[in-house]
């Protein structure tokens, strides 16, 4: 059997919001509070509405804010970057249109680039994001984002 590529099973991407200059981590906070994300300790994440099985994620997204490159508190802090993670791999794929709407709509509101592994990308860079990744997923182990099996797989590969 030929040896899993771990990083074709795309378990987690991230994404980053870079801003112009630092703002108010309370307006950052109010605003995804706004759109329906709530904050959890240092962290701000959306929650899913509909039944979760326990091998998915319950989060469609989770933003961790940031300043000079250090992780701060946004309700006690500036912030002048936004890190999104979006587990891919424990999140059925209709939830990724709402991940991108979110992305982009964030980077709208607070005037900030996209970045995607260091690199700038554009709101319509995203789709064919998206499908690679479920290319790879396909390509390498025959699956889709969400499954219990791959949900079994990557526990073995990653975690063991």
């Amino acid at each position: 059997m030929a040896m899993i590529r771990l990083e074709k099973l795309h378990e987690s991407e991230s994404f980053e919001i870079r801003l112009e200059k630092p703002i108010p981590g309370k307006a950052v906070v109010a605003y995804f509070k706004s759109i329906g994300a709530s904050l959890e300790d240092d962290f701000i994440l959306e929650d899913r509405e509909d039944t979760v099985p326990p091998w998915q994620t319950s989060s469609i997204y989770t933003v961790e804010c940031s300043l000079a490159g250090v992780a701060v508190y946004p309700d006690e802090s500036h912030v002048d970057c936004l890190t999104f993670d979006y587990l891919f791999s424990s999140l059925p794929a209709r939830f990724y249109p709402r991940f991108a709407e979110v992305l982009q709509r964030s980077a709208e509101q607070f005037h900030g680039s996209i970045h995607y592994h260091s690199r700038v990308i554009s709101p319509k860079d995203m789709h064919p994001l998206f499908d690679s990744w479920l290319s790879d997923l396909r390509d390498e182990i025959s699956e889709e984002p969400g499954t219990k099996s791959l949900a079994i797989l990557i526990e073995e590969l990653f975690y063991q």
